[in-house]
């Protein structure tokens, strides 16, 4: 029942976000929209902001998913760019607004690191590598990840994703087995090249 509830919550403020600027809604509306009291609206959620982390989480569930990973990254990156299409007034709306635009992003490189984690991790197979020096080389390039959906967003949604993704590929294409290459404890250029970095500055 509460799920059910929280459900219809959030269809009620996406509704709404059709017909009124999302900085103007109120709890008060969502409410009335699903026939409830204001009280019922607080039991579930602490205020629209939660409201909205809670429809941003089930977004990026639906972005990765750690039980059904695809083979390659560039189709997880793929996902990730069409689940934004598939919810595109919703993102843009809560992304311009001056109240909910930093949960956006959050949530955008929460799950670029989670999936650019698993890649890498993937391509670790072999080689020694720290668990930390996997969860460095994943934060470096979810900028990157993050950044180029972001972009996308800015401009309003408009590039081709399978363009984005294909170019991106090009671009990086073998660069993660490079940097776990380069951290491998197992194989004697990994202390060369740390060695190499520590004193060139």
């Amino acid at each position: 029942m509460a799920q059910t509830t929280k459900y219809t919550l959030s269809e009620a403020l996406q509704k709404i976000m059709t017909e009124k600027p999302f900085d103007k809604i109120t709890v008060s509306d969502i409410a009335g929209a699903c026939n409830v009291n204001r009280m019922t609206f607080y039991y579930h959620f602490k205020d629209i902001t939660s409201l909205v982390d809670w429809i941003l989480e089930g977004y990026t569930d639906r972005m990765y998913r750690e039980d059904s990973v695809p083979e390659d990254w560039q189709d997880a990156y793929l996902n990730f760019f069409n689940v934004l299409l598939d919810n595109k007034d919703f993102i843009l709306s809560v992304y311009n607004s001056a109240t909910c635009h930093d949960q956006v992003e959050k949530h955008l490189y929460d799950v670029t690191y989670k999936m650019l984690y698993t890649y890498i991790d993937r391509e670790s197979e072999g080689m020694q590598v720290r668990d930390s020096d996997k969860a460095f080389i994943s934060s470096f390039y979810k900028y990157a990840f993050a950044g180029f959906g972001l972009d996308w967003i800015r401009g309003g949604m408009e590039a081709e994703p399978k363009d984005l993704v294909s170019r991106l590929n090009v671009l990086i294409y073998g660069d993660f087995k490079r940097a776990l290459y380069k951290y491998r404890y197992d194989q004697p250029v990994a202390s060369v090249v740390r060695s190499h970095n520590s004193t060139a500055y």
